[in-house]
């Protein structure tokens, strides 16, 4: 355990208590200022950092938010407290954030979010939570330290580190012992646990997974339980389980959580599909113009009755499809074809973490590319993967849905040249670059879910079944076997990748046209209309195939064209 000194202020400690957290100045700066509300106000106030900050702390790792818990006021009047002293010592304030409690969604306490010295502080009152019987909503109230901690969601971010005696406290009794051990264990039964609040297994998976720490056991066999299940479903709002989700997808590499999910048999209530969905077909038999974002008004299409039976079956081979997919996608990016050419990596997925969750997304999402639903009143025809990102996670932005929209149509036709023996060199400028234009800034994980799309399916049933422990020799064997199976697709889409860089059309999405509109008609003599349009895509596929074209040459070009 990490054992040293405060940076600024080292108080006599019992070496044999626990371990002493070391502060950064900045830290120290904060909690000597917090210590000094308390003495201003002359206030009985014991506070403590609680969870994720002392947790990190002890692992080595900074935390920019620190939790404050309040042992006998609520976190508002405290921060109203702190913004008014920040005034009387002419710093900075910051308005206060308050997010109200929704024990209909598992959201029991008030808390309040300020901004001190650079750091984001939520202020809550410690609280303790009594079920009445038949009642899955809880009387909350000021707690003690101790029944504070045994309702947090795990020992290791149950831990206080208390800014009088600054000192670290396991309440719990197993917080640091998980910690040095790496396990992920719930203070209280976990089956009361993950009821009290279902987005806890979800949160239990995401830290096990970051910290590289195993789930203890009961854990698990909990989160296996349909009530837990049912509860994840029906008593969490998804606008919850999204913000869940964002954090797990943003992570560099999330496929462990992924596997984890679906071996607690978890994945399906997290990409919850609508009823109705064994109902979704081909873009095509929709009819004409169906599957465009948003769906489309004048497409009739007779949908039929939702039939509860075929939903259950539709959605255990969707997630199965889901999980070939999300491996698949991981052996291309971070995996084994990570490296098919010479070592260099086949996709380059940009690191900043909006991205890769929006990388990820798509990939969850893979199997309902090129298929539609009846969604909205008017059960219009709507893309199988926005209806679940509409339904299953709301919250996602218009931006976010077109992204990963934008990703999927480009899969068939990278599929199809991984599919069949093309050649770089066989493309044309034109054809490669207005690949990548339609891709958008995300063509290189395109690519990659093209990779995903044409090679054989991996076997996801057998290599790691739903609602089953995982078994890493059979998993390992299962990927090892895909991956040479898929090598060959994989090698196609590296030496694209490369071709792309090579031609010079890396940033071919942003490519803007030579010539403006008005520039258009005046040179091209075209009146206002169609014919803009038609000569604006001409002018960018004429940019596209000619490599460092002037504007001299574009004139020439539309001069000789017939409009």
């Amino acid at each position: 355990r990490p054992a040293s000194v405060d940076a600024r202020k080292a108080p006599t400690v019992d070496p044999m208590a626990g371990p002493v957290i070391v502060l950064t100045a900045a830290e120290a700066g904060l909690f000597d200022f917090l210590r000094d509300v308390v003495a201003h106000n002359r206030l009985d106030t014991v506070l403590r950092v609680a969870g994720g900050w002392v947790r990190d702390k002890l692992l080595g790792k900074q935390s920019p938010d620190i939790d404050i818990a309040v042992d006998n006021m609520t976190g508002v009047a405290l921060a109203e407290l702190v913004n008014a002293r920040l005034a009387e010592l002419g710093k900075e304030t910051h308005s206060l954030g308050v997010i109200m409690a929704n024990p209909e969604q598992s959201k029991h306490l008030e808390t309040v979010a300020v901004r001190v010295f650079g750091f984001d502080l939520d202020l809550v009152n410690l609280r303790s939570e009594t079920y009445a019987d038949g009642s899955r909503i809880p009387t909350v109230e000021f707690g003690s330290p101790h029944s504070d901690a045994v309702r947090r969601d795990l020992t290791i971010n149950a831990l206080f580190y208390n800014l009088d005696t600054r000192a670290v406290e396991d309440l719990c009794g197993r917080g640091l012992t998980d910690l040095e051990e790496g396990i992920c264990r719930t203070p209280l039964e976990p089956l009361r646990t993950f009821l009290d609040d279902p987005l806890r297994v979800l949160r239990a998976v995401r830290f096990s997974t970051r910290l590289g720490f195993e789930l203890a056991p009961d854990l698990v066999a909990a989160a296996r339980t349909a009530d837990v299940q049912q509860a994840l479903r029906h008593k969490v709002s998804r606008e919850r389980v999204l913000i869940e989700l964002d954090k797990t997808l943003a992570a560099t590499a999330p496929i462990s959580a992924f596997r984890r999910l679906r071996s607690m048999g978890l994945l399906a209530a997290v990409f919850a599909l609508p009823d109705g969905c064994a109902r979704a077909r081909p873009i095509a038999e929709a009819g004409e113009g169906a599957g465009g974002q948003g769906g489309q008004a004048d497409a009739v299409v007779e949908w039929g009755p939702v039939d509860a039976a075929a939903d259950a079956a539709a959605r255990a081979v969707f997630e199965d499809a889901q999980t070939s997919a999300l491996e698949a996608v991981h052996s291309v990016v971070h995996g084994s074809l990570a490296g098919v050419s010479d070592g260099r990596p086949m996709v380059e997925v940009d690191p900043a973490a909006d991205v890769r969750r929006l990388v990820w997304l798509a990939a969850a999402l893979l199997p309902a590319r090129e298929q539609v639903l009846p969604f909205g009143k008017r059960d219009k025809p709507t893309p199988f993967a926005e209806v679940v990102m509409r339904s299953a996670l709301p919250g996602l932005s218009t931006s976010d849905i077109a992204a990963v929209l934008r990703l999927h149509a480009s899969v068939p036709e990278v599929a199809g040249w991984c599919a069949r023996p093309v050649r770089p060199a066989e493309l044309s400028r034109l054809e490669l670059g207005l690949r990548v234009r339609e891709a958008g800034p995300l063509w290189r994980a395109a690519f990659a879910l093209g990779v995903a799309a044409a090679a054989p399916h991996f076997d996801a049933r057998g290599a790691l079944p739903s609602g089953e422990d995982i078994e890493p020799e059979r998993l390992y064997a299962a990927r090892a076997q895909w991956s040479e199976s898929a090598r060959p697709h994989a090698r196609a889409v590296a030496l694209l990748c490369r071709r792309v860089d090579e031609l010079g059309l890396a940033d071919a999405h942003a490519l803007r046209p030579l010539l403006s509109g008005a520039e258009l008609m005046r040179e091209a003599a075209l009146p206002k209309g169609p014919a803009v349009g038609r000569a604006a895509r001409a002018l960018l596929e004429f940019q596209l195939a000619r490599r460092d074209a002037t504007r001299d040459e574009a004139v020439s070009f539309l001069k000789h064209c017939a409009w």
